[in-house]
């Protein structure tokens, strides 16, 4: 087949989807009574996957493993990357444009408001 980009984003979004379906399987492997068919199917979908990675990186030229699993923590920040530590905890809620502007913790930010509220 002709690599194209509709090609490369549809190999994506597999990628994606399939990595979902395995780890929600995983997960429901242990507590449901028909785990030995799932167990089956994982195999199968293991299969599948190694497939697709052989596909994409011989026809699109992409490393699927490279590719971030959770795009969520793609956002987060290393610990160092937010510069020094706070002297206090009035300094780091200082440090988060939204804690001041709302007062509030129940956001998600690289601060961690929420976390070091609870």
């Amino acid at each position: 087949p002709v690599p194209d980009a509709l090609g490369e984003q549809a190999i994506q979004e597999l990628w994606a989807a399939l990595q979902r379906i395995l780890c929600n399987m995983s997960h429901r492997i242990l507590y449901k009574r028909d785990a030995l068919e799932r167990v089956d199917v994982r195999r199968q979908l293991l299969a599948v996957r190694k497939k697709l990675v052989v596909h994409a990186r011989c026809t699109y030229h992409l490393d699927l493993r490279g590719l971030a699993q959770r795009p969520g923590r793609r956002l987060l920040l290393t610990a160092g990357s937010a510069g020094p530590a706070p002297a206090s905890l009035q300094e780091l809620r200082e440090r988060c444009a939204e804690f001041r502007a709302t007062r509030g913790f129940r956001h998600m930010c690289e601060h961690c408001c929420y976390f070091r509220e609870f």
